[in-house]
């Protein structure tokens, strides 16, 4: 993961990093129970790879195009396609990530919500992450995949804060 690691260090917007391992941050990292392993992307398996690149997730990676209305559906199909195919894992409690593609009036904006589902009981979403973010992108893919997971461990950790805090003023 270290090429997905490197990439976005040096262009996602917003801060990712800490969910990748690397050894200079390993103290500092904050635990995740969002995981991305990139090497199951089509464009970062290795040609000696024993299984073949999953047609589905292979079709889903293809269709990604940030210039289009439909890109959040894309992203929807892709982040499912990459759930079966365990380029992105989850941990328990989490038990759901899945995509909402947004819409502007009747028609959709390219833009999309990322919704955790944690315990089967609770869902939470974030705010809209727009196709603009994705546009300037070298492996859209890999970028797409990065923002899920940071987006889903951020809903997480969030929530969990959240239940801390009114615990607290609870008490």
């Amino acid at each position: 993961m270290g090429a997905l690691s490197l990439f976005l260090e040096t262009l996602m917007p917003f801060s990712l990093c800490r969910f990748f391992s690397s050894r200079r941050d390993r103290r500092r990292q904050t635990w995740s129970f969002v995981h991305a392993d990139d090497t199951k992307l089509p464009a970062h398996r290795q040609a000696d790879a024993a299984p073949e690149v999953d047609d589905v997730l292979g079709a889903a990676v293809d269709a990604l195009e940030p210039v289009t209305r439909s890109f959040g559906g894309d992203v929807a199909d892709f982040i499912d396609a990459c759930i079966s195919a365990q380029a992105l894992t989850f941990d328990a409690p989490i038990t759901g990530i899945r995509i909402e593609p947004t819409v502007l009036g009747e028609s959709r904006d390219g833009g999309f919500l990322v919704l955790v589902t944690v315990g089967h009981v609770t869902t939470v979403a974030s705010g809209r992450l727009g196709a603009d973010l994705f546009r300037d992108a070298d492996d859209i893919a890999a970028h797409v995949l990065g923002a899920v997971m940071s987006t889903a461990s951020s809903i997480y950790h969030s929530l969990l804060s959240t239940a801390d805090e009114l615990t607290r003023s609870r008490s």
